[in-house]
């Protein structure tokens, strides 16, 4: 039985003041945020937890798979203001336990849950220490999963709803949206190949391994491809001694790796001086490898790579799955296993890419964070779908599936076909980015959609085709507003690809022209370009909201009003002048984007004149 309670929720409070970390909004959250979007009449206040306070337990699991805290702020603003648009909201990064609740002398209540009612006791046992008056308590109960969702097996010990579960759920979960689009990316003849990564004491080793056993592959240690590159006779054991000097070498003629180590270790000149060398040999030898275990037939390789994704050798694998452990897990393992001080063992996780860089180039992620054998079976869970992804197609196989992929293909195919994979592989991955919202792959297909409609229109159909796979290529998450970097950004990209397929200078330029914006605006081919992007203006209203939704947690590094501001700016100059260029195009999408957009203005408008006028009514 859900056993959820309201006290004093008939009654409503000026000024609310709730906290927690609200990582991965789940409904018990959501249940709490309601009741204190309808209890409060003028002000809520919010304590958000940041991402690295010491409120997080740091041991039961890695920081890194907690949302970034300005994302976490604006989908707590999204969802209160669909509750109650009235409200004043304020939501604050926290460090403690207690937050402004116990300096803000405006608040007249504290919302909480059952389970944390003593913390609201020493919220006011604190505040009457301080000479404020005490808050009225708001109550609500927790959500059991067992009444949302009766049939579940939930493992969870106390059977809440929890963001713990959801973040386990996600971990066992393969990060790709559109399982249309997958395809396999090793070229034919090759094994289909899992790349296992993570940072040091995570675990890497033994899952690999353990999965090469489990499903019978091929297994191949980039650590022992690294060691082969220093013996004597290798091609870059020569490369080593011309950088490093013949002070290296034992009385044997081999490299002293802890003399080399000794160089490299805390100098990140000498130190990429040496990966210069060995990597580009490491990725050698694994393509030999790799071709000699193709030819032998064995269908699956597990590829164990500490640097994977550092080195580039993501293009030698399929799937990246990625081992973390927390900081402090990872630390107690070193200092027990190389026997290292805990400054030693922090100062070499501190001198690895950092598991968020990881988590954000991986298609599957693995906590080892408790036994082997529960993490054996937490792998055993994830093997099957694997293995049936192992089966994909490339997009050069007349029997893929998926629509972008075989479009791609049906544009590039005369191009280096090692080159044209690549490349589909880094927009597809791009467009699938965990951190987009609005411009996933989904998108592509919406603009594609209306380039097939009015193709005939265009002189140089499959060049604008290239384009728009490259129109919103670059990450989502910038830190930069000014748009014209982003197509600058995006038109830089276009000609990484460009100058390496091969296509000629002249459409080349045309298409950076395009990308960019940098174009003559009078040319046929570039307005028509430009209405096609103008179309997402003209969804059906629904889609639209929800569109604009996935826009503001994009943009989740500005703050609230930040970026309403910003946005009235830029929907003032679109609605200016005509939004599309074309007689065809007006004609189908003008009054519908005219609208959709006239709406959102006025929206934003009174978003900002609402808050605006809280502000102005709070310092009076």
């Amino acid at each position: 039985e859900n056993n959820t309670k309201f006290e004093n929720t008939e009654q409503r409070y000026r000024d609310v003041v709730l906290g927690g970390t609200f990582d991965r909004l789940h409904n018990g959250h959501k249940l709490l945020l309601t009741t204190a979007a309808l209890v409060a009449s003028h002000r809520l206040l919010i304590g958000v937890s940041g991402d690295q306070t010491d409120l997080v337990n740091k041991k039961a699991f890695s920081s890194e798979l907690l949302q970034p805290l300005s994302y976490r702020m604006a989908y707590l603003h999204l969802f209160l203001k669909s509750i109650n648009p009235t409200l004043k909201l304020e939501v604050v990064e926290i460090s403690d336990a207690f937050g402004p609740s116990i300096v803000d002398k405006e608040l007249d209540a504290v919302v909480i849950t059952t389970e944390s009612e003593k913390g609201g006791h020493a919220v006011n046992e604190r505040r009457l220490a301080k000479g404020m008056s005490s808050l009225s308590v708001v109550k609500v109960g927790l959500v059991m999963d067992s009444v949302l969702h009766p049939n579940s097996k939930n493992d969870s010990v106390d059977g809440k709803v929890s963001s713990t579960d959801k973040r386990q759920h996600e971990l066992l979960h393969f990060r790709f949206s559109d399982l249309r689009e997958w395809s396999r990316t090793t070229l034919n003849g090759f094994p289909y190949c899992i790349g296992v990564t993570g940072g040091i004491a995570s675990g890497k080793s033994t899952g690999a391994q353990y999965i090469a056993k489990k499903i019978n592959a091929g297994y191949i240690d980039c650590d022992k491809l690294g060691h082969a590159c220093y013996t004597k006779g290798s091609k870059a054991y020569d490369e080593i001694i011309n950088e490093f000097g013949k002070d290296l070498l034992t009385e044997e003629g081999e490299i002293d790796r802890k003399k080399l180590g000794a160089i490299v270790f805390d100098n990140t000149h000498q130190l990429k001086k040496l990966t210069d060398i060995v990597w580009p040999n490491i990725a050698e030898l694994l393509n030999n490898e790799l071709k000699q275990m193709g030819e032998k037939g064995i269908k699956i390789v597990i590829i164990e790579a500490a640097v994977l994704i550092e080195a580039g050798w993501s293009h030698f694998v399929d799937e990246v799955w990625t081992f973390i452990v927390p900081q402090q897990v990872a630390e107690e393992r070193i200092i027990e296993r190389n026997k290292l001080s805990q400054e030693a063992a922090k100062k070499r996780i501190m001198s690895q890419l950092p598991n968020r860089v990881r988590i954000e180039s991986s298609h599957l992620v693995i906590s080892s964070n408790q036994e082997v054998e529960i993490t054996r079976k937490f792998i055993d869970q994830i093997i099957p779908s694997a293995l049936v992804r192992s089966n994909s197609l490339s997009i050069d196989n007349p029997e893929f599936s998926g629509t972008l992929g075989k479009r791609w293909w049906k544009l590039t195919q005369n191009f280096d076909k090692k080159i044209s994979i690549i490349w589909w592989r880094i927009i597809r991955d791009c467009y699938n980015e965990v951190r987009r919202f609005a411009h996933k792959l989904f998108i592509l297909n919406d603009l594609f959609s209306v380039f097939d409609e009015f193709s005939v229109l265009f002189r140089e159909p499959e060049l604008v085709q290239l384009c728009l796979f490259f129109e919103f290529i670059s990450d989502p998450d910038h830190t930069t507003d000014e748009e014209t970097q982003i197509y600058q950004l995006n038109a830089q990209t276009f000609q990484k690809f460009a100058q390496q397929a091969g296509i000629s200078e002249q459409k080349k330029n045309i298409a950076i022209g395009w990308l960019s914006r940098k174009g003559e605006i009078n040319n046929n081919d570039m307005q028509l370009y430009i209405d096609i992007v103008n179309s997402v203006f003209a969804k059906d209203q629904f889609e639209y909201l929800q569109f604009l939704e996935n826009i503001r947690l994009e943009n989740h590094h500005f703050n609230e009003i930040e970026f309403y501001q910003k946005r009235s700016e830029v929907l003032k100059l679109i609605l200016k002048k005509e939004i599309f260029g074309h007689k065809d195009f007006q004609k189908k999408f003008e009054e519908k984007a005219k609208i959709n957009l006239s709406t959102e203005l006025d929206r934003v408008n009174e978003y900002l004149k609402i808050q605006t006028s809280k502000q102005l009514s709070s310092k009076i």
